[in-house]
């Protein structure tokens, strides 16, 4: 889905319904059919995690222009702590309500964490920050921008290639 084409909170409301929708079949597979927990969760949960993981990712970049590493870090850190969090509660849902319970249970709580915080998702207007210039304009001006072959033959390229692979 193109962020160009598509406002990014219709977006991330229908990659997040995706995903919900995913992880809840899940949920409904069959014992003597585990393959259908890659087309359930693993293609509709992972397609929809990733078109509103980039969605958000685009959304905060436009309110933090002169901050986009650091605020699109944060998103990262916060996905990954998601993993800390949910593993113990998934757990704990999966050892008291089985398997097929605990998926229904996380769906849905995914479900109504969202729909309180998706009206607070919005893109700033335009020109926001437009007369914001950032302490040291001047050198940030000065820095490279570098095209794609010139950034693959860069040291740095591979060592955050490797730590993000990692």
């Amino acid at each position: 889905m193109s962020l160009n084409r598509f406002k990014q909170k219709t977006v991330i409301l229908l990659a997040n319904i995706i995903m919900m929708i995913g992880i809840f079949t899940m949920g409904m597979v069959p014992v003597g059919q585990p393959w259908l927990l890659s087309v359930t969760f693993g293609a509709l949960g992972g397609f929809g995690a990733g078109a509103g993981y980039n969605a958000v990712l685009a959304t905060i970049s436009k309110w933090f222009p002169d901050r986009k590493g650091f605020a699109t870090g944060l998103i990262v850190f916060m996905v990954g702590a998601h993993g800390l969090i949910m593993a113990p509660i998934g757990n704990a849902l999966l050892n008291s309500l089985g398997f097929r319970n605990a998926a229904i249970v996380i769906a849905v709580g995914y479900a109504v964490i969202f729909f309180i915080c998706l009206p607070f998702v919005h893109v700033p207007q335009d020109g926001f920050m437009s007369d914001y210039v950032p302490a040291g304009a001047n050198a940030m001006a000065s820095r490279k921008n570098y095209t794609v072959k010139e950034m693959v033959r860069t040291k740095e390229f591979y060592l955050i290639t490797c730590a993000m692979a990692f």
